[in-house]
């Protein structure tokens, strides 16, 4: 087994998040202070829900929720499709039970039919 030359270059880590770090700096408004009055609703500890948040991010949600209900039922349908015929070609197994004897057979006045032989048949 022959292994492919090795090339004499050795590429570091450092080297190639090098170019990372020179893309810049941020500017001077890129971070900000943020004070009670200025945080997002969704960010403020005294309120439970943000209508105005959820109302405009609603898309957001409703697609992978439809997708979500569109697999779930498909897979259901399949499955369901998939149970239902093979019901019809499975191997069904029925018995049959028959008295084996009568007191009376042996002058004994017991009419009842007694014992029992089980026969087992099974089809296609």
């Amino acid at each position: 087994m022959r292994t492919a030359p090795r090339s004499g270059r050795v590429v570091s880590v450092a080297a190639l998040a090098l170019p990372l770090a020179e893309v810049g700096e941020v500017g001077e408004g890129f971070f900000k202070e943020r004070t009670s009055e200025t945080l997002p609703c969704q960010a403020k500890s005294d309120h439970l829900f943000c209508f105005d948040w959820a109302k405009e991010n609603i898309g957001s949600f409703t697609t992978p929720t439809e997708q979500h209900l569109e697999l779930v039922l498909i897979s259901v349908v399949i499955g369901f499709a998939n149970a239902f015929s093979t019901s019809f070609a499975s191997a069904s197994t029925s018995f049959h039970v028959a008295p084996t004897f009568s007191p009376s057979q042996f002058g004994q006045a017991d009419i009842r039919q007694l014992g029992a032989q089980v026969t087992f048949a099974s089809g296609s």
